[in-house]
């Protein structure tokens, strides 16, 4: 039987049991994948059977519009039951009525549009385009009056949302106090104004100030969470993917809802994410529900408990009694239950949601009470070193005064409060939410019973209850308080942040830190005396900076404000590379340092062993920093990290729990907001448009076909005649001399797994037939490799028995003189251009790990395998023509891996530029065997590049694990380094520029 894994690729014939083991290891073929498998038995759907899916698409549609769920049981009894057939009766007349309708030809004698599938089709080029409503009515009156006049197509999109109004998309709009006091729901549902602050439920009018009753001043919008979990499972799509963990996660951040940046409006949508997907659809945003809309112009800051009281509701149901839902992939019943598993916010919502203080002496949320947090008396600011703490007993950085704040460190980090504990420090704290009322009402609220409130203005600073404002509304879950992670800290901006100072600093910009107060705060502390101010006439000297550059000396540049995947990019990627050979190697290892930690923090696959490791590491890398860098720039964002490593351990991967999925879904809303003076309606709307769509889609695949969104960098549909990936644009014929024929030929035999049966047998031949060859492993593989063609060719063509198949035998026989040389290649999600090509994104550099033949030392002559790493540039993209098939190879220029390829500071250093004589007699490789790295040249006149490797984008089926995991920078160490010895800091004064004069 033909094996249709990805290297075998239907070409050579295995038994079942090694094409079970070469499908478990490596993976289906992809294009094979998602083709009909007619190598295999498969057949092709008939025209009657996909007749018979146009048929049952509608009836599944509108079956689940009114929830007729297979198998399920009937409870009721006596009247009850009586009463229930009658209610039935009625529900299963409206259902046929409703399908009969949506069956209906658009117009007569025309079957391949139903009424339902015209609408579905025309209401999802209307969510896509974003036209308006008044354009679509335009249209959809054009496209009636071209079709018959017996056509059933609805006149307006009122019509068509009337239609659609049946599966049950909708929200709920609550009235909220102006002064987000209440929400207008439960008791307080009738009231016509606020109990606390007693402002009118209703909105006056400007001019007269008359109460427009019926029109509120603040609508939330809240999306029933219950109804669209049982409308997920009615999908046989969507069932199936939801068989994971039921559990799901928050994220809530506020944003301006308008593209004009001046716009002073905040609106702050709630998301919710089903962690129950696969991980390669998780964080999509498909798979984002907007649940709340909280409506602006302004935050609502801590008051934001009181819109989130309807999720809480729903979801405190979910955990207690669940809801009876039905799942069309199983075909049964169950009682589905939810949890919310954690927030994930920027730092300052993240204080909104928890209820503790972010800013001041206690701004860490994990530490608390134990912040390590100093006064900054010329900066007036608090700033959060006291690293040291953190460091093992005896550990030397604990003894070096002069490098921190001339203090020996004795203390010990303390533990840190459990949820738990958290919730019993707050069972005392009484919430009084909504804005501050005038001051005789607050005179009026100091006069209340002790037992009635616990005001935060009371409590002392030693008091746990100091640093909180609220008691959040999530302690009302009944698990909230003994999950490890409840509210992540976003690893998105806390490196957006560290990046943006340091970048700051280096480059001495106006947005840096290390200012006449920094230097002042230097000399309040008692360090570094080489830095300190210094008076000339009514200016003040500052020193420059060890690690700063005055603006005439810059390394490097930004044009622009950078966002926060330009920092992510520069700390994972550039920056440590940048810095080779401008710092000193103090300041430049523990930047270097930094870099390495949000790498490896940020990786796909992470070992949970390792991160216990990487904590300990980066405590050191903070004490390092905290030597070289000024006070003035460990604000909270510096401290935030030493905590990142431990929620890894605890809640995983950081890409589930991270803000770039969620700030982008925030683009696609802000795109809703055709109408400035209902910015909340308008997401509403069209998101409730967008969900609708794809919900329906899912059952009318056949009827309204829909082309996928191909990634750009995709193989599935390259031509069949290639047999891995797909060249881009038109190649040119070029005509290989025999040698270079000969020579790529031999490599693809040489590569092909499909030959490797072949492979064996010859050099069990050449070892029979050679006692030379048995002996000598290199004389060996030197006659199998200038043997095995010509040998190949004849064994095939003189076995009379056919048992080969087609593609062998014309692999055998050889390929064409005449190549197609392409400029482009796309293979395994990744692309690839020749070095020709001069493009601002680099796609020319490959490596190549090989088996190679080398001596065991320099003494010892005998010869062993290993693997080697080759570097290399692609020159040319050949399809060599086997007459049935083509096979792709990449001709390279390779870096010498002796004297071409060396390690400096934990990077890898590459020659591109020497002589190629020693690969003339293997320049190729197969595209599937290049992985892709990228070249940064030290300097203009230098020859020697920087190695940086980039993980792919996203996932794809084709990688591994070794791939998905990226590569991480290098961690150096900082122990014997040349100038760690003395405790004098005059080996960084710089003497190669000057410092800068300010006005005091």
């Amino acid at each position: 039987m033909l094996c249709p894994c990805r290297d075998c690729r239907n070409l050579c014939h295995q038994s079942v049991e090694e094409i079970v083991e070469h499908l478990v290891i490596r993976g289906m073929d992809k294009k094979y994948k998602t083709s009909c498998w007619s190598i295999h038995g498969e057949k092709r759907a008939s025209t009657e059977d996909s007749g018979r899916r146009h048929e049952t698409e509608a009836f599944e549609l509108f079956k689940t519009a009114f929830s007729m769920n297979e198998g399920e049981p009937n409870q009721t009894n006596g009247n009850e039951a009586l009463e229930a057939n009658d209610d039935e009766a009625v529900e299963e007349t409206q259902f046929k009525k409703k399908l009969r309708e949506a069956e209906t030809p658009l117009y007569s004698d025309f079957i391949k549009y139903t009424k339902v599938s015209a609408i579905m089709g025309l209401y999802r080029f209307k969510v896509k385009s974003g036209v308006s409503e008044n354009y679509f009515d335009q249209l959809l009156d054009l496209i009636k009056d071209i079709l018959p006049e017996d056509n059933v197509l609805p006149k307006s999109l009122a019509t068509i949302k009337k239609i659609l109004k049946i599966f049950g998309f909708g929200y709920q709009s609550i009235h909220a106090c102006k002064n987000d006091c209440i929400l207008y729901r439960k008791e307080f549902e009738k009231l016509d104004s606020c109990p606390r602050c007693k402002v009118s439920r209703w909105e006056k009018d400007k001019h007269s100030n008359e109460i427009k009753v019926g029109i509120p001043t603040k609508v939330l919008r809240y999306f029933p969470i219950k109804d669209r979990f049982r409308r997920m499972f009615r999908s046989n799509k969507m069932a199936e993917d939801l068989r994971w963990h039921y559990t799901n996660g928050t994220e809530d951040d506020g944003m301006n809802p308008f593209s004009m940046q001046n716009t002073n409006h905040s609106t702050w949508p709630v998301l919710l994410v089903n962690y129950n997907t696969p991980p390669t659809m998780c964080m999509k945003a498909e798979n984002i529900m907007l649940t709340l809309l909280i409506p602006g112009p302004t935050a609502p800051g801590n008051n934001i408990d009181v819109y989130l009281a309807p999720l809480i509701d729903d979801l405190k149901d979910l955990w207690a009694e669940g809801i009876e839902v039905y799942d069309s992939f199983a075909k049964e019943n169950f009682t589905l239950r939810a949890m919310l598993l954690w927030s994930i916010s920027d730092y300052p919502a993240l204080g909104t949601l928890s209820g503790c203080k972010v800013k001041g002496k206690q701004a860490c949320n994990v530490c608390g009470k134990d912040t390590p947090s100093r006064w900054l008396k010329f900066s007036r600011k608090f700033v959060y070193m006291g690293n040291r703490k953190r460091l093992p007993p005896g550990h030397r950085y604990r003894y070096k005064k002069a490098w921190f704040d001339n203090t020996v460190e004795e203390g010990n980090a303390k533990r840190i409060q459990t949820g738990d504990e958290i919730y019993q420090t707050l069972q005392a704290f009484r919430n009084d939410f909504g804005k501050p009322l005038d001051k005789e009402n607050k005179r009026k609220r100091a006069e209340l019973e002790d037992d009635e409130v616990v005001q935060e203005e009371e409590c002392e600073e030693s008091n746990d209850l100091w640093r909180w404002k609220k008691r959040s509304i999530f302690f009302e879950l009944p698990y909230w308080k003994d999950l490890p992670v409840r509210h992540n800290i976003d690893v998105m901006h806390v490196e957006k942040n560290v990046s943006d100072a340091i970048l700051s600093i280096l480059m001495q910009s106006a947005k840096s830190k290390d200012g006449l107060k920094a230097r002042k705060d230097l000399e309040d502390i008692g360090i570094r005396n080489h830095l300190h101010t210094e008076v000339r006439g009514k200016k003040t000297y500052l020193p420059q900076q060890p690690i700063g550059y005055p603006r005439k000396r810059r390394p490097f540049s930004a044009k622009g404000s950078l966002k926060s995947h330009d920092h992510h990019v520069l700390v994972q990627n550039l920056l440590p590379a940048a810095l080779r050979g401008l710092l000193h190697k103090g300041p430049r290892i523990a930047i270097s340092r930094l870099c390495s930690y949000f790498n490896r923090l940020c990786q796909r696959i992470i070992d949970p062993e390792k991160l216990m490791t990487m904590e300990t590491e980066f405590v050191e890398t903070m004490c390092q920093l905290e030597r070289f860098f000024p006070p003035s720039l460990f604000d909270i964002m510096f401290h935030l990290p030493i905590h990142l490593s431990k929620e890894a351990r605890l809640g995983g991967p950081v890409h589930f729990r991270w803000m770039y999925p969620f700030e982008r879904y925030m683009k696609t809303l802000k795109a809703f907001v055709k109408n400035h003076a209902r910015p909340e309606a308008c997401m509403a709307e069209g998101y409730l448009a967008g969900e609708c769509v794809a919900f329906c889609l899912e059952f009318l695949k056949d009827s309204v076909p829909v082309q996928e969104t191909v990634n750009r960098n995709e193989d599935i549909e390259a031509d069949r005649s290639v047999i891995e990936g797909r060249p881009l644009q038109k190649g040119i014929e070029v005509t290989l001399s025999d040698k270079d024929r000969d020579t790529a030929h031999r490599y693809v035999l040489m590569n092909m797994a499909s030959l490797n049966p072949y492979v064996e047998k010859h050099l069990e031949e050449l070892q029979a037939n050679d006692a030379r060859c048995a002996k000598n492993e290199t004389l060996l593989w030197k006659n199998h490799t200038e043997q095995f063609a010509q040998w190949l060719k004849i064994k095939i063509h003189s076995d009379s028995t056919n048992s080969h198949s087609k593609e062998i035998r014309w692999l055998a026989f050889g390929p064409r003189n005449v190549v197609v040389a392409h400029k482009g290649f796309i293979v395994n999600g990744q692309r690839f251009h020749t070095d020709a090509v001069k493009r601002k994104t680099q796609n020319s550099g490959v490596t190549y790990e090989a088996f190679s033949m080398c001596r065991s030392s320099a003494r010892d002559m005998r010869q062993v395998t290993d693997i080697l790493t080759y570097y290399g540039v692609i020159k040319e993209i050949l399809l060599m023509d086997y007459h049935m098939f083509k096979v792709p190879l990449f001709r390279c220029n390779w870096a010498n891996t002796g004297n071409g390829v060396k390690e400096e500071d934990g990077f890898t250093l590459v020659n591109l530029h020497m002589n190629q004589t020693a690969y003339l007699k293997d320049p190729f490789i197969l595209p599937s065997q290049a992985k892709q790295v990228f070249y940064s040249r030290e300097d203009d006149n230098s020859n020697w590049y920087v190695v940086m490797r980039e993980p792919p984008r996203g996932y794809h089926e084709l990688e591994t694990e070794e791939n998905l995991s990226g590569a991480p920078l290098p961690i150096q160490e900082l122990d014997d380094l040349d100038d760690e010895a003395c405790d004098n800091d005059s080996v960084y004064v710089r003497d190669d520029c000057e410092g800068l004069l300010v006005v005091d």
